[in-house]
């Protein structure tokens, strides 16, 4: 995952779009046959942390955690699709990837 993150950053700095290198990073995450804010689907760290939720006794939903994960995802999205038309959105990028992988951690 946080390869894919550093080479958006990158190609976001060489005023690319890397959406390319997000959408990886996020399918990483979140994997296959994962449902929304169930317990019992997919098989990647979005799992992982939506196990975690369920054996702390927290309501069948979206974590707090994979919440937070795809709001920063979506606003790196947003910064990547940019980057084309303004290399400076990598410095926001870059701390939206910093915030990203503080988050990322917290289940682990």
């Amino acid at each position: 995952v946080s390869h894919y993150l550093d080479e958006a950053v990158r190609g976001c700095e060489r005023g690319e779009d890397s959406t390319p290198q997000l959408d990886l990073a996020l399918g990483l995450w979140v994997g296959s046959d994962q449902d929304e804010g169930e317990f019992d689907s997919g098989h990647l760290l979005y799992n992982v942390a939506q196990t975690a939720s369920k054996r702390f006794g927290h309501p069948e939903r979206e974590c707090d955690v994979n919440a937070e994960l795809i709001d920063l995802f979506n606003e790196a999205k947003e910064l990547t699709e940019a980057c084309a038309t303004n290399s400076q959105n990598s410095v926001i990028l870059r701390d939206v990837v910093a915030r990203t992988y503080s988050q990322m951690t917290v289940p682990l």
